[in-house]
């Protein structure tokens, strides 16, 4: 899906067929990757942390521009689910992720942030106005 997402072809699955989606994408930030603590960069797949761009948000850019297709409403309302909840890179991305989410003029719903344990910005949601 990864794959389809960044190289913009069509997915593959119909759309309005999710209730929620849950996400850890690649969200580093290109130029952190040489920085990464080795424990990282030595297992994990690069195509699976890099963001693609300076602020580590290409992937954010390409599936909100397409997630009002992805979600059926009906299913996620009734359920009283988000939309989607994501991992970001912290407190550095939220305004990007906040810009994004305006300039997509999602009428009908809402981002919040939470925090992990230590205090940083880690993850956000998507969710329906009430």
């Amino acid at each position: 899906i990864l794959t389809h997402l960044l190289e913009l072809d069509p997915l593959p699955f119909p759309e309005h067929s999710f209730d929620l989606i849950l996400c850890n994408p690649p969200y580093i930030p290109s130029s952190a990757l040489a920085h990464l603590p080795k424990s990282v960069a030595l297992w994990e797949d690069h195509r699976a942390l890099d963001g693609l761009n300076a602020q580590g948000t290409s992937f954010f850019h390409r599936l909100f521009s397409i997630l009002d297709t992805l979600i059926d409403k009906k299913r996620s309302v009734e359920r009283c689910l988000p939309i989607a909840v994501f991992e970001m890179d912290g407190d550095a991305q939220q305004p990007f992720i906040e810009s994004l989410f305006k300039a997509c003029h999602f009428s009908d719903w809402n981002i919040h942030f939470y925090r992990d344990s230590g205090g940083k910005t880690r993850t956000f949601s998507i969710e329906w106005k009430q």
